[in-house]
Parts: C-alpha cells; sequence; structure tokens
C-alpha cells in the first residue's frame, strides 16, 4: 500500500451529506459552490453519501437529495447512482478500505486505544467544568503500551481509537476563504476515529474518502472549520497529501439566528420551494448570493453565468443572510422572464391541484364546464404573472376567471361613502356603456374608451371602476376592471354586474 500516492491535477469535489432528513438549504448552496467551482476547471463533482450515524439514518433521504440536487440543475460525476472510479458512494460500504490506515496510525504511534467508560468521561467533563477548564479528553489512555492494549481488547472490553495530538506546538490551516489560520495542539481534544461499535467516525471516514477519491478541494460550511487542524493532522500523520479547504459562511435567517426548523419552519429544507412553485433556477440564483458578491451590478445569473465568474476570493468571511422576502423577489422576475408556454406549463399542475381547472391535458374545463383552451390559459397566466410570487399561489388574482361566481359582499362594494342606490346606478351606467364595446374586448381599448367616457359624463373612476371591479371579481384589489373584463368576455361580465345589482336592490 502507498500511502503517498495520491497524483491528480484534475479538480474534483465533493459534495458529502448525511441521510438523516430533508436536505437543508445550506447544503443546497454548498453543492452548487462545489458544483461551480469543478465546472469552472473542468473538474468533477462527486456525491458520497455519509451514513455512518445508522441511528440518525432517515429511508428515502437519499433519493430525495438526489432529487433536490437534479431539480436544481446540479450534475454529479460520479454518484451511488451513476456508479464510478472511486466507489462505493455510501459511507456505510467502505469501512473495509478504511482498516490499512488505522493499523498504520497505531504502527506510527498517531492514534491509541482508549478504555475510559461513559461514565469516567461524565465525571472527567464534571471535574473540568467545576475547575472552569476547557471540556476535552485529559489523555490518561495515551501511555497505556500497544500491547496491554491489545490485550485489554481481546479480553472484550470496550474501546474507541483515539487520533494523539501533540501536547505543544501549532498547525497552520489554509483555507481559500479565510487565509491561514493558526491552532494549538493544546486546544485541540484527542480525537474519536472508531467508535466502540467499530464504525468509524466523520473525522477518520470522511478525511480518508476524500484521500481515496483523489478530492483536490474540500468545500462546506464553516461550522467544520474547528474540525479542519483535526483532519490535517491526521493526513499529515499518514504521509498523505493535504486538499485544499474553502469554508462557506454561516447561513442566518433575517433575525441572524441560525436557520433551523425550530425558527424557519419548513424554510430550512430545499423542497419546500419545489413544493411552493419556486423556479429552480431563481433558487440557484438566490443561493449563489448567499455569501458571495459577483462584483458587478448583474442580478439575474443563469448556472453558465455563475460558472463563469464565480471566484472564493470573493466569497464573504461573515454569515449571509437568508431573506425569504427577497427570494420571492427574486423568483417573480423569473416568473415574469418566463415565455408563454413555459409559464403555462409550469402553472398547470398547480391550477389542477387547486381544481380550478379539470383534466390532464391537452385540453382542460373550468370547474363551471366551460372548455379552456391552452391560448386562454396562456392570456389568463400573463396577466396573474405580473402579481405571482410563488406558483403555489398561482390563481389568487385570477380566481375570478376559474368559478362560477364570485364573493359578493354588498358592504365592500360601496364606493367610500356611497350608497347602495348610487352604486347601483353607477354599475348600471357602465352596464350600459360597455354595451356599445364590441367584442373581442380589448383590456387597452377597454381603458380608453372608459376613461374618456367617465369624464365626458363628469364622473369619477373611483365611483365608477370601484364597484365594477369589486362586482366582476368580487376582490377589491385585483388586475385593472379592465384586464378582467378582457379576460371574462361580455357574457360572464355582464351577468355578474347583474348579480351585484340584484343584491344591492336586496339591501
Amino acid at each position: 500500500m502507498h500511502l503517498n500516492s495520491n497524483p491528480t491535477t484534475r479538480v474534483r469535489t465533493r459534495f458529502a451529506p448525511s441521510p438523516t432528513g430533508q436536505l437543508h438549504i445550506g447544503g443546497a448552496r454548498t453543492a452548487l459552490f462545489s458544483y461551480l467551482f469543478a465546472q469552472q476547471h473542468s473538474g468533477d463533482l462527486i456525491l458520497r453519501i455519509e451514513d455512518t450515524d445508522r441511528s440518525r439514518y432517515v429511508a428515502g433521504a437519499e433519493s430525495e437529495i438526489e432529487e433536490g440536487m437534479a431539480w436544481l440543475g446540479i450534475r454529479f460525476t460520479e454518484s451511488p447512482l451513476l456508479g464510478g472510479a472511486h466507489g462505493p458512494y455510501r459511507q456505510s460500504e467502505r469501512r473495509e478500505l478504511y482498516q490499512p490506515f488505522i493499523d498504520e496510525l497505531l504502527k506510527r504511534q498517531a492514534a491509541y486505544w482508549c478504555f475510559c467508560t461513559p461514565e469516567t468521561l461524565q465525571h472527567m467533563r464534571e471535574d473540568q467544568q467545576a475547575h472552569k477548564l476547557a471540556q476535552k479528553y485529559d489523555g490518561r489512555c495515551r501511555s497505556i503500551p500497544i500491547q496491554e492494549s491489545e490485550q485489554r481488547r481481546g479480553s472484550g472490553e470496550a474501546s474507541v481509537l483515539r487520533l494523539k495530538f501533540p501536547t505543544s506546538g501549532s498547525l497552520v490551516v489554509h483555507d481559500l476563504i479565510r487565509g491561514d489560520i493558526t491552532f494549538n495542539f493544546k486546544d485541540l481534544d484527542d480525537q474519536v476515529l472508531l467508535k466502540s461499535d467499530n464504525f468509524p467516525t466523520y473525522h477518520l471516514a470522511s478525511v480518508l474518502d476524500d484521500y481515496l477519491m483523489k478530492i483536490t478541494h474540500v468545500i462546506r460550511g464553516e461550522e467544520w472549520l474547528p474540525s479542519t487542524p483535526k483532519h490535517v493532522f491526521l493526513l499529515r500523520a499518514l504521509d498523505l497529501p493535504v486538499p485544499e479547504f474553502a469554508h462557506l459562511p454561516m447561513v442566518l435567517n433575517t433575525k441572524r439566528q441560525k436557520m433551523s426548523k425550530r425558527s424557519d419552519g419548513e424554510y430550512v429544507w430545499l423542497s419546500t420551494y419545489r413544493k411552493e412553485g419556486y423556479l429552480p433556477e431563481a433558487v440557484v440564483n438566490f443561493i449563489a448570493l448567499l455569501g458571495w458578491n459577483p462584483k458587478t451590478t448583474q442580478e439575474c445569473f443563469s448556472m453558465e453565468d455563475l460558472i463563469r465568474v464565480f471566484d472564493f476570493g470573493n466569497v464573504h468571511k461573515s454569515a449571509a443572510v437568508f431573506d425569504l422576502k427577497k427570494l420571492r423577489s427574486v423568483n417573480a422576475t423569473y416568473l415574469r422572464k418566463l415565455p408563454s408556454a413555459e409559464l403555462v406549463n409550469h402553472a398547470l399542475p398547480f391550477l389542477i391541484e387547486k381544481k380550478l381547472l379539470i383534466g390532464d391535458g391537452p385540453s382542460w374545463k373550468l370547474p363551471t364546464g366551460q372548455q379552456m383552451s391552452k391560448e386562454k390559459l396562456s392570456e389568463v397566466m400573463q396577466l396573474e404573472v405580473q402579481r405571482l410570487e410563488r406558483l403555489c399561489d398561482v390563481g389568487e388574482s385570477t380566481q375570478f376567471f376559474f368559478v362560477e361566481d364570485v364573493p359578493l359582499d354588498v358592504t365592500k362594494i360601496l364606493w367610500k361613502q356611497a350608497t347602495p342606490e348610487a352604486t347601483i346606478a353607477a354599475l348600471q351606467w357602465s352596464r350600459d356603456f360597455l354595451e356599445t364595446v364590441p367584442e373581442p374586448w380589448n383590456a387597452e381599448a377597454l381603458q380608453t374608451a372608459s376613461i374618456a367616457e367617465i369624464q365626458s359624463a363628469q364622473k369619477t373612476n373611483g365611483e365608477v371602476l370601484f364597484p365594477l371591479r369589486y362586482a366582476i371579481t368580487g376582490q377589491q384589489y385585483s388586475p385593472t376592471p379592465f384586464e378582467c373584463l378582457s379576460l371574462l368576455g361580455k357574457s360572464r361580465s355582464f351577468a355578474r354586474i347583474d348579480r351585484a345589482i340584484s343584491a344591492l336592490s336586496q339591501t
């Protein structure tokens, strides 16, 4: 075995999530930055599933990770699904690969067996806390001779394998974002590498897997920065090459708290944005700017744009703030940029789920039974998208079009201090005028003609258009009444105006 053989000039990054639940939005950003860097250098991105903590394993989490990455447009070179030359790609299937390295660490006296019981460790922590000392393993098993350790292990005594740090001196870690960082050995805990059940910890398995998979750049969250000197020391103890590191800034919410299920609900999970109808291009654009400054006034970036301009030199050291309102605004921008046919295709599943449309294409019906063409649906969506931030909200501003009857509250149809009688007169005046406007109705032409007629009759826009809007939409806030009239057509518009007049007449 050649411990120092890892010749490679090809950039290889990895995304190594644990299948312990849904994918965190911060994890998605880590995967994206790893992908951008690999693509920029014509390199590889590897998906490795770190599933050694079997107590937290969640069935289905792995497939959700892969689906989420595919949705974002992140493509792996090697993965559990794709396979590759450096598999297996699930950590739990790689345990036998670590044994030669464990043997070498023991041979070099860079690791030792620790026999301290959980009770002993608890007493140790309590004593350190009482004396206001740093809580770390005190090294009491470091001096046990290897022969004695093997005898005790052979007799069945429980043990863990610990990394043996020097008691003095320091180690310098270079980070692509933070520069050189010095760690003192006296501050480092003798890290457990192998648990008592012989399962490797993250600190052993991840480091060795990075070496075996020829990873050149480890890109991960800053929460792993304190562990990095342990990983570098482990590699040097085995005379293995040390990869480059880039520790990304933490992602906080607008209260400057770490994003969590408790404080941010379902919005910590990538899957939530997919379910709510965010476009993957918008999510990619948004999370790319979490902690990275492109040093340009450009706001919308395609994946190709990001690959071209991404630079770790422009990644901040300080935490990034995740502003959901900003993401919604970004998504709204991307929705409005969609070609009409694509917008309709994106919206269809949500309209059908809300039962605003019936059918599975190529033709649909309204709940009223009226046939709905794709051309008409496109017209509706072009009006809807001007106020749409998420596809799950589709139909909110144009619901009046999809339903037979709209809500009608006679107290909400009155303009300011207008009486029911004055409102009836205003609606009847609108109906009489609209009778003279030939179909097909066009919003722009309707607006021009209506405003001119209102001015000619010495009326105000509010007294005429406010009750008209509410009568045909059941909403006080909606697209313009002219857009709504154009969408509904003469027959449906008049039916609603007549219904409103009838309701007001009975007050």
